[in-house]
Formats: C-alpha cells, sequence, structure tokens
C-alpha cells in the first residue's frame, strides 16, 4: 500500500490542547481488538474532521451511545508511529485525499482494570500535547480510532481497526487540558473492530498482473 501523507508542520507557534478520557471515576474502556478482546494494549488515536464536512466516505451508524463507521475505508494505509502534529488521510476507490488528519496518541491503550463497571479492561487514558495547525481547529469534530496491533508502524493490508465518535467529541479551545471522561460514565459496552485496511486498486492490479505472468511462465 502506497501512503500518502500530508503532515501538518509543527512550530513552536502553536500551542497544545491535552484530552483526558479515563479519570476516576470514570473510563473510556470497552475497546475490543481484531479477535473481539478488550484486554490489549493496542495503539490508538483520533482522527479529526479537519473542515467539518463529514469524515471521508465514512457513514456512522448507531452503537453504545455512540456511533460506529458502518461503511467506508480510509484507503492510504496508515503510519501509527508517534505523532501529534497530524497525519493527511485518503479514502475511496481512486484513493482520494480528504481533509481528515490523523493523531497517533503516545501511550497505548491502558489496562489493569476500570473504574466504573466498564465491559473489559482496555481504556484509552489520554491524547497530550494535541497541535492544532494547518486547518484543525477549535470545534472541528473528531472521531476515536484504534487498531489491531501492540506496536507502532506502518499498517498492513487487511489490518483491522475501529472507529468512533459521539455528538460531544469537537475540539476544545487551544490551549488546555480538558477532562472528558465524565462522557464515559457508567459501564461501557464492548467496541468492536469495523472496518478492514483493503488494497488500493492499483495495488491490486499489480497483483493480479503479476499472477498472470507467473501463470505464463509454468505453462512453458
Amino acid at each position: 500500500i502506497a501512503l500518502v501523507f500530508a503532515s501538518t508542520i509543527y512550530s513552536s507557534s502553536y500551542a497544545a490542547v491535552t484530552l483526558q478520557f479515563t479519570i476516576s471515576p470514570n473510563a473510556a474502556a470497552g475497546w475490543a481488538d481484531g479477535s473481539g478482546n478488550n484486554n490489549s494494549l493496542l495503539v490508538w488515536g483520533i482522527v479529526v474532521d479537519a473542515n467539518n464536512n463529514g469524515f471521508g466516505d465514512h457513514v456512522f451508524s448507531g452503537f453504545d451511545g455512540g456511533f460506529l463507521a458502518s461503511s467506508g475505508a480510509y484507503r492510504s494505509g496508515f503510519s501509527t508511529s508517534t505523532t501529534l502534529t497530524g497525519i493527511g488521510l485518503n479514502v475511496g476507490a481512486t484513493n482520494a485525499a480528504t481533509d481528515d488528519i490523523l493523531y497517533i496518541g503516545a501511550n497505548k491503550m491502558a489496562t489493569g482494570g476500570t473504574f466504573d463497571g466498564a465491559t473489559g479492561i482496555s481504556k484509552i487514558t489520554s491524547i497530550s500535547n494535541l497541535v492544532y495547525s494547518g486547518n484543525v481547529a477549535t470545534g472541528d469534530s473528531y472521531a476515536i480510532i484504534w487498531f489491531n496491533q501492540t506496536s507502532n508502524g506502518t499498517t498492513p493490508v487487511g489490518l483491522k481497526y475501529g472507529i468512533y465518535r459521539e455528538s460531544w467529541m469537537t475540539l476544545p479551545s487551544d490551549p488546555g487540558t480538558y477532562d472528558v471522561s465524565a462522557n464515559f460514565a457508567g459501564a461501557e459496552g464492548l467496541k468492536s473492530m469495523n472496518v478492514t485496511l483493503v488494497p488500493e486498486s492499483s495495488t491490486t492490479l499489480l497483483g493480479a498482473i503479476g499472477a498472470l505472468a507467473l501463470l505464463r511462465r509454468r505453462r512453458k
């Protein structure tokens, strides 16, 4: 998969925001891995809709008080190297660029129990020093994204990931530290990984051409 990046550039002139998702007694928990288990130290982050015009071609469906993406897939692949300055994402069969920006949390999910009876123990804690730059600004919608991997790096074809949002998920004023954990008060249901990363059409075509050439060689 070709990775297409539109990384925003960090500048000391930009201040930063911290979003705290889990603070006792509330836990943002229940994030399942690709096998449906929610006890893994998974890589996660947020996707920001920089111009508030929708998250690529994702369609969200009601689930657990929030919404899971029910269709569409980011097609450029992902780099999950730790970055809080942003990576641009592409979608669709033509791998078209979007204004959706991926921020990967510096810390993976935590385990060790929850505080409020949430299902499972995998929980997101906080995303710190989130840099607003480019078109990312106060009031932009964001979604939580998590990956079926426990180490940072480039994601492989066939990787499962989940993307989830609730109506309150909008970026707060910059700068500041914000406790949003109250939005996860009480038991949190299991959130499954609901999207699978698929090859770009060009990658698929190249694979088919290679397989055909191999077949011809064997026939000779």
